[in-house]
């Protein structure tokens, strides 16, 4: 299944940082914070179906729907 050798392949879980790692981040919803510090400290696209939180994390990390993220990884060889 495509889907599943995706997951297997380009998804990593990571451990949230100390919340000391996260408070500089400017979000409005203050949830998103330990999300962007762990892509951040993961050198890792953020990948969300969340608008906003793509939008507010940009300055950050680098932050792309689930679809952009397949059509990426689709063209990389």
């Amino acid at each position: 299944n495509a889907a599943v050798d995706f997951i297997r392949h380009h998804v990593q879980v990571v451990l949230t940082p100390p919340v000391n790692a996260f408070t500089k981040f400017d979000l409005v919803d203050k949830s998103g914070r330990p999300i962007v510090a762990s892509a951040l400290r993961a050198s890792a696209v953020l990948v969300t179906e969340d608008r906003r939180l793509r939008k507010e994390a940009a300055p950050y990390v680098q932050a792309v729907s689930a679809s952009e993220a397949w059509r990426r990884c689709q063209n990389t060889p």
